[in-house]
């Protein structure tokens, strides 16, 4: 019983810790979003307004492997050629109020438009 009881806890105690890193790692994306340059929001923007979940980023593409490395793309399978990736889902949940800041942005002449999070309104600066 004790046995137990002590496994139950070191179970709870692992996913509790494991619930704050995936919080801190989705709230890290979402404040990467904001220093990302054109070219960086302009593939992000078409990722979410694509309608594959995952798709392929291959070890050539560095704007690709840089949105990996800002944890915006996440890696689900990891190969030689490349990876397999999807969006954030702490991004991906934004989707619909990022989409037409991103255009925005996308639009914008200059090469750093500024997306930024606002309490729960994103804009461009």
């Amino acid at each position: 019983m004790v046995e137990m009881s002590v496994a139950l806890g070191k179970s709870f105690s692992r996913w509790l810790k494991e619930r704050v890193e995936r919080r801190r790692e989705s709230t890290e994306a979402l404040e990467n979003i904001q220093t990302l340059d054109k070219n960086h929001l302009l593939l992000l923007y078409r990722t979410l307004a694509g309608s594959q979940r995952r798709f392929d980023v291959s070890r050539n593409n560095p704007e690709g492997r840089e949105l990996v490395r800002k944890k915006i793309f996440v890696t689900v399978i990891d190969s030689l050629i490349g990876r397999t990736c999807e969006v954030n889902p702490a991004i991906f949940a934004e989707r619909q109020r990022l989409l037409p800041v991103l255009k925005q942005a996308c639009d914008t002449p200059g090469r750093f438009p500024i997306v930024r999070r606002q309490a729960a309104a994103w804009t461009v600066a």
